[in-house]
């Protein structure tokens, strides 16, 4: 025994100190990796492990542990703005016309089914695994348009030359638009889907987040933010004499515009197949 040191009676806790990634680390040290059970002493099933395969797992579960720690124990970072979302994955939509809705929408996105039953489809036309899923609920009503809910989605086009092909190929198909609308900050074409849910195409107007912004705070704006209608025709008339897209995408001042004056959708078009061309 050392000398000066107590034989009996409670000793004092340390205090314990907040958690943070270095002292975490140390902790994570401690754990000696000899600690592992035995393989040989194990099924057969764990004899396939071996133990570098678990250190190697155990080494990246305590990376993600140590920082979940850190901002779990953080004020800082709890008390400051919620984390945004990197980006936004997928829209579910319950419908009582399955089939019509998944033929729609596999002609109307040029999407495919990474999943697909009797009752729902997943579906995605980019690098997701699906942006799109559909479900059929048994006694789902049909959609009131005056009710409270999603407006409509958007799909974003790169040109306005994509946006007018891809109203082409929907056009031949027998998908036409309910709206045609320069907003100011796009460019945008509606359709609405079997089900009475309304879809936006869109191309960006300006080349910068800020110039778009800039539009949007504009006086002209403020009297009118529903836009200027358009005839998509005469556009595809006017690109292929040659004018430019920054010029078609100019939005006309027509001075102060109402909500009453956006055109209501048509009669819903609810059939099996929307991919056969049309004479």
């Amino acid at each position: 025994m050392f000398s000066g040191t107590p034989t009996s009676g409670p000793s004092t806790p340390e205090p314990q100190s907040r958690t943070t990634p270095t002292n975490y680390d140390n902790m994570i040290a401690r754990t000696k990796r000899s600690q592992l059970p035995s393989l040989h002493s194990e099924p057969y099933w764990y004899s396939k492990i071996t133990e570098s395969s678990v250190a190697s797992a155990l080494d990246s579960f305590a990376i993600a542990s140590r920082y979940h720690y850190y901002i779990m124990d953080n004020d800082n970072v709890l008390s400051g703005p919620v984390l945004a979302p990197k980006s936004l994955a997928h829209v579910v939509l319950r419908t009582s016309n399955f089939k019509p809705m998944i033929a729609f929408y596999k002609a109307f996105l040029g999407a495919h089914a990474t999943f697909e039953n009797d009752f729902l489809s997943f579906l995605t036309y980019d690098e997701e695994h699906h942006r799109l899923a559909i479900g059929y609920v048994p006694g789902t009503s049909e959609k009131v348009p005056t009710s409270a809910g999603l407006e409509h989605i958007a799909f974003q086009f790169g040109s306005i030359h994509d946006l007018l092909t891809a109203y082409q190929q929907r056009l031949a198909r027998g998908i036409s638009p309910i709206w045609c609308v320069n907003h100011g900050p796009t460019t945008s074409i509606y359709y609405q889907d079997p089900d009475g849910n309304q879809l936006e195409t869109q191309v960006d107007n300006f080349d910068t987040v800020e110039a778009a912004t800039a539009m949007m705070s504009s006086p002209e704006y403020a009297e009118n933010p529903y836009g200027v209608d358009f005839d998509p025709e005469d556009v595809i008339r006017r690109l292929k004499n040659g004018e430019s897209e920054a010029s078609i995408k100019m939005r006309a001042n027509i001075g102060p515009r109402s909500i009453e004056s956006i055109p209501s959708p048509p009669p819903r078009d609810v059939r099996d197949n929307y991919d056969i061309l049309m004479n």
